[in-house]
Parts: C-alpha cells; structure tokens; sequence
C-alpha cells in the first residue's frame, strides 16, 4: 500500500542534513555545491521563504525543491526525489 506523500515548507534546520543527503544521492543532475551550506540555506529561506518544498513520506523526506524567481521567470533549482520514489 502506497503511504501519502505531504508537501511542505522546508524547516530550518530541521530538514537541512535530510535535503542534503538527498542532493548528494540523487546523481549526475544535482551538485551540491559552496552555496548549499546551512548558511547559504538561511539566506534563501530568508529571501525567499515560500520557495523551498520539500516532499514528506511518513517523517522522511523523499524529494526536495528550491523555487527562484527573476522578476519575469519561475526557476527550478535541486529539484530531486529520492530513487525508490521515482517514477
């Protein structure tokens, strides 16, 4: 039986070590990289503090996505779900 999946706010620092876990798993698509550390992390959340979900399957994060926005384009940044999760 197929558990639901929430859609939520990324909490600081809560969810931190679990999102970052997740990028470094994901593969080729997604590097973490010097702009994904707690305190880069703070800076989005405080800019944009609607623009960063994560996907939740019983208490675990299983996909992850920051949102940005230019002034005219929606962006998708991180976007990764966890691989048994896939499809």
């Amino acid at each position: 039986m197929n558990q639901p999946v929430h859609i939520c706010s990324f909490q600081q620092p809560d969810d931190c070590e679990a999102v970052i876990d997740l990028w470094e798993r994901s593969g080729s698509g997604v590097r973490v990289g010097r702009s994904d550390t707690l305190d880069e992390i703070s800076k989005k959340i405080t800019r944009d503090p609607n623009r960063f979900l994560v996907a939740d399957q019983k208490g675990v994060i299983i996909g992850a996505v920051i949102g940005g926005f230019d002034g005219r384009r929606g962006l998708a940044y991180h976007l990764a779900v966890s691989e048994k999760h896939r499809g």
